[in-house]
């Protein structure tokens, strides 16, 4: 159940990165929008919504993220930001440095270990991060919970009024704003004593958000906020959000009322917020009259839009949000070839290059570019960086969903092969990594619960190959070469 949950936090931490930067490119085009209608606005906070909530969405040439530096790892259009292979158990991490400074580590002939115990040492530990996140979560969501009860509770004696075509209206003497209470019978919910004047323009802006469903999106967003309240660009959108969903509504008000009514209704604003009891129970699962300056100076300012307006705005919305929330599509076979080396993508290996085995982002984004043992499937990970010898731990498991026939046999011998080539093009890309070991399922134990290890030193390596293997990870021309020598390598050497 541990890896399970841990699985999920990962997969949340992947699509909350991955809407950060949709959430980056709605905030630019607010700024855009500035002078249109703010229903616009409050759209395009769906392609946030539906990166928060999917971590697979269709794919398409129209994908704004392939601007971004994302890795689309399948034809199903995942997006990861973290690697697949995070490791689920603990991890200690030593991840701080340039290039240069493992160049100058390898050359001074000073002791490894003793240049690393001077650098920032930390640990990243995936069961505490799952745990404190859990944590929050529940404290935000008990939050409301009781925001929403000490409300219901203030309002249970509300009288209900007779205002034909408002719906079910309630006044009640103990609030002071109007508000929207209620998930299948949403009801507005009026302070006792309101201006007669003023009941039109704040029913009609009530009655807009019953319409269009604010009384679902809103705490709908908060409980995606719940998921992703470790990110602060979560927290701004989500604030923004609010506030479009508001002057969207206001403006829909001034439409239906003329603009002859901007002062009625400016005024209206202005004496709501003045009268506002600290001591109501806030919530954010309720629409409240808060940032009423910025409110109020868009009323002031409200122009009718022109009816061509629509005609050029809406399409373009519609293929921005298409562009958010599509994943760039795959590149083609005929691209992935140019692409790739003998099946190996040797520029992002390159670029995955690390000078240490604790930088578990890299460790575990290279160990998932590299040819998986047929047959088997990923169970885990774990990087030894506390003490030497450092190395790395990956563990596999039957496949049970592969289809195998006569010709597809098992093969342990191939297994180890191709093991241990992915071995010797790890301790040629991560400077610090002494050994790494792969634990793979007993071909004689049908259930694969029993594992044979291959491990595979840096010694060994060097020693079989001739030379230092991290020298042939310097260029692209090295590091296809060593997968020359590799791929050479026969089955039965071993």
């Amino acid at each position: 159940m541990s890896d399970l949950i841990t699985g999920l936090f990962l997969k949340i931490v992947n699509m909350s990165v991955t809407a950060s930067y949709i959430a980056a490119l709605v905030i630019l085009v607010r700024l855009l929008l500035l002078k249109a209608p703010k229903a616009y606005s409050y759209a395009l906070w769906l392609a946030v919504a539906v990166r928060l909530m999917l971590p697979v969405s269709f794919t398409s040439e129209l994908s704004l993220l392939r601007l971004a530096d994302t890795d689309a790892a399948s034809a199903a259009g995942y997006i990861g930001t973290l690697p697949k292979f995070t490791a689920v158990e603990k991890v200690d991490l030593i991840s701080v440095g340039t290039e240069k400074v493992g160049t100058l580590i390898r050359e001074s002939n000073l002791p490894a270990a003793g240049m690393l115990d001077q650098l920032v040492r930390w640990q990243f530990q995936p069961a505490k991060a799952v745990w404190i996140w859990l944590f929050v979560a529940a404290a935000l969501l008990l939050y409301s919970l009781i925001s929403y009860i000490r409300l219901r509770i203030r309002i249970r004696t509300a009288t209900k009024v007779r205002i034909t075509g408002y719906g079910r209206v309630y006044e009640s003497d103990r609030i002071d704003t109007p508000f929207v209470c209620g998930f299948l019978k949403p009801s507005i919910y009026l302070p006792s004593g309101m201006d007669p004047d003023q009941l039109p323009g704040i029913l009609e802006h009530e009655r807009k958000h019953i319409s269009r469903g604010d009384h679902w999106i809103k705490p709908f967003a908060f409980l995606l906020l719940t998921l992703h309240w470790f990110n602060p660009l979560m927290w701004l959108s989500y604030r923004l959000m609010s506030r479009d969903m508001e002057m969207s509504c206001d403006e829909s008000v001034l439409r239906k009322m003329g603009a002859g009514a901007k002062k009625r209704y400016a005024s209206c604003l202005l004496s709501i917020s003045e009268g506002k009891d600290s001591q109501l129970p806030g919530s954010p699962l309720f629409f409240g009259e808060n940032d009423v300056k910025s409110r109020i100076k868009r009323v002031l300012a409200y122009r009718r839009p022109s009816a061509r307006m629509p005609i050029l705005f809406v399409p373009a919305i519609v293929l921005l949000i298409v562009g958010c929330t599509a994943d760039p599509a795959p590149p083609s076979a005929v691209l992935q070839a140019q692409r790739t080396y003998l099946g190996y993508e040797v520029e992002s290996l390159r670029e995955g290059k690390t000078l240490y085995v604790g930088n578990f982002s890299k460790v575990g984004n290279l160990l998932g570019q590299l040819p998986q043992p047929a047959g088997l499937q990923w169970a885990g990970m774990r990087l030894e960086t506390t003490d030497r010898p450092y190395g790395i731990i990956a563990r596999y498991s039957l496949d049970d969903s592969a289809e195998t026939g006569d010709t597809e046999e098992r093969s342990e011998q191939a297994e180890r092969v191709q093991a241990y080539r992915n071995s010797v093009l790890l301790l040629s890309l991560i400077d610090n990594v002494d050994r790494i070991t792969y634990s793979l399922p007993d071909s004689d134990d049908p259930s694969g619960e029993q594992k044979l290890d291959l491990v595979v030193t840096r010694e060994e390596a060097e020693k079989r190959l001739g030379q230092d293997v991290r020298r042939y990870a310097e260029t692209e021309e090295g590091l296809k070469t060593l997968i020359d020598r590799l791929e050479k390598t026969e089955v039965d050497s071993f």
